[in-house]
């Protein structure tokens, strides 16, 4: 995908109402990124061709044109480009969603990216963590006979204490 390029300007200084800096934020100058990297298979050769990219370069314009629409004809206009090029791109997204499943082999998409239910182990983790929390308590300092360890928690002390594994400390979902 685009990266968000994040252009936040403050509200007026107004000496009158001065909550408006906070309260009137301006987005208008966020962008996505011009720049996007497109698939490269495991061997080195693009994924998509020539042709393919500038296709999703001209969904990936319609569609700011689309954000960016002020009046109805703008967005009508904007609309009916991407209703037209629309199905040409999922073609191109099951183009990749199938690399990824069958030739690369990288990921199982049906285990990677749907909802698995938490372990027992990461349930009992995240309950212990609440309960330190509720009880004013700091959930990474570990408490021995109602007395707090002084040695600062590293990581392998919070690893000895319950080590996740990778699965469960992703539980199923990317972190991004």
């Amino acid at each position: 995908g685009l990266a968000l390029d994040m252009d936040v300007a403050p509200g007026p200084d107004d000496p009158k109402q001065p909550w408006r800096k906070q309260r009137e934020i301006s987005y208008d100058l966020c962008e996505f990124d011009t720049e996007y990297a497109p698939i490269i298979k495991v061997d080195g050769t693009p994924l998509f061709t020539d042709e393919e990219l500038e296709l999703i370069e001209k969904f990936d314009e319609a569609k700011k044109k689309l954000a960016k629409a002020k009046t109805d004809k703008a967005k009508k206009d904007a609309t009916t480009a991407l209703e037209e090029i629309t199905p040409d791109v999922k073609t191109l997204y099951v183009k990749a969603l199938n690399y990824l499943k069958d030739e690369a082999q990288v990921i199982d998409l049906e285990k990677e990216c749907t909802y698995q239910p938490w372990s027992e182990a990461v349930t009992t983790r995240v309950n212990n963590w609440i309960d330190k929390v509720l009880a004013m308590q700091d959930p990474k300092i570990e408490i021995v006979n109602e007395t707090t360890v002084s040695a600062p928690v590293t990581e392998e002390v919070l690893g000895a204490i319950a080590e996740p594994t990778v699965d469960e400390m992703l539980d199923g979902d990317v972190p991004f």
